[in-house]
């Protein structure tokens, strides 16, 4: 329901086909995604923006196994990371979401936005952004090695537990009102 019209459809949006690319498949629903993403932020969407996003880019790579950082949960927790959620492109929205939810990228924090170990009332998505330089291949025969990109550092998006359970809600209601249920129905 979240990450298929992202993964199938918006993720190929201005590319040649992709291995998963439903674009052609329903010409239809392409033009809707892109209508609703390309060009949009997260305040352009008020039933999501409303429900308290915080959001910060260009975070030091740390490792999500040893808890949030205290000075990047306090940072989390500014006037600041809520207003940069809101302008947040409703692209890059999407797709911290996405790759949160897709290589378990999820923190859970407390009602304080520390790491819980305990139950939890926050979920901070953790999308890494990456460098994909090209291979250098001077005077070499064959093929080129393949390029393994490098984490160039992370981005957080995080919402109350309560929020994201309504924020799902939403978004199914606003699939529904966008014609786009077919695409996360199958």
């Amino acid at each position: 329901m979240l990450t298929l019209p992202i993964e199938r459809i918006q993720k190929h949006l201005g590319e040649d086909e992709g291995y998963a690319d439903e674009r052609l498949l329903s010409k239809h629903l392409a033009k809707k995604i892109e209508a609703a993403v390309q060009g949009k932020k997260l305040c352009d969407h008020p039933i999501f923006a409303e429900l308290d996003w915080s959001f910060l880019q260009s975070v030091p790579l740390f490792n999500v196994a040893h808890g949030l950082p205290q000075k990047i949960a306090e940072a989390l927790q500014s006037p600041d990371a809520r207003e940069s959620a809101k302008e947040l492109p409703f692209v890059t929205f999407l797709n911290c979401l996405r790759n949160g939810l897709s290589h378990g990228g999820i923190l859970y924090l407390n009602d304080q936005g520390e790491t819980s170990y305990g139950e939890a009332s926050m979920l901070c998505f953790v999308s890494a952004r990456q460098d994909r330089t090209p291979p250098k291949c001077h005077n070499r025969q064959g093929r080129c090695p393949t390029v393994i990109p490098t984490i160039r550092d992370l981005r957080l998006l995080r919402i109350s537990e309560s929020n994201f359970r309504e924020f799902l809600g939403r978004w199914i209601d606003w699939l529904a009102r966008a014609e786009l249920t077919s695409i996360a129905a199958e």
